[in-house]
Formats: structure tokens, C-alpha cells, sequence
């Protein structure tokens, strides 16, 4: 497990307690809505680091976005790029 204050790609520091996600070839620092496909729960979050490289996984989110999703280890979530986020 990493510890915080470990540099994500986007040199954003890594903070499990805070709602980010990973993603492999979306753009750092940029926005993604994500939607739990169970619950329909959404949360509009940066990717602030690349991943994950498990196969047959598209995301990976810090503990405090998974637990506001309502997702207790792996999950099904639509993502959906958002060009811009203020």
C-alpha cells in the first residue's frame, strides 16, 4: 500500500482520503463522471494517476470514491468523459 504524500503521475500527492480515480489513457487532471451501474449513484472525479494494469479492469478509484459510490471492493461503473469541469 502506498503511502500519502506519494506523487501520482499528475503530481497530484496520493490521498486514499480524498474521491479520485486512475485511469490508463484518459488525460491527467482531467474529469470523469463516474456511475455506479448497481446503486446509480455518480460522482464527478479527477484522474490524478494511471491504472490500473490489471486485465479486464478500466478504472481505479481511491477508497473515499468507492465508498461514496457504495462499492465494496470491485465494482461495474459507466464512465463518462467530461470535456470540461469547473
Amino acid at each position: 500500500r502506498e503511502r500519502w504524500g506519494s506523487q501520482t503521475s499528475s503530481g497530484i500527492p496520493l490521498r486514499n482520503d480524498r474521491p479520485t480515480m486512475a485511469h490508463r489513457t484518459y488525460v491527467l487532471r482531467g474529469w470523469m463522471r463516474v456511475t455506479n451501474k448497481k446503486t446509480g449513484k455518480t460522482l464527478v472525479l479527477q484522474v490524478t494517476d494511471r491504472g490500473p494494469f490489471k486485465k479486464n479492469r478500466c478504472a481505479d478509484l481511491s477508497e473515499a470514491a468507492a465508498r461514496q459510490l457504495g462499492i465494496d471492493g470491485l465494482g461495474k461503473v459507466r464512465l463518462e468523459p467530461m470535456e470540461r469541469w469547473k
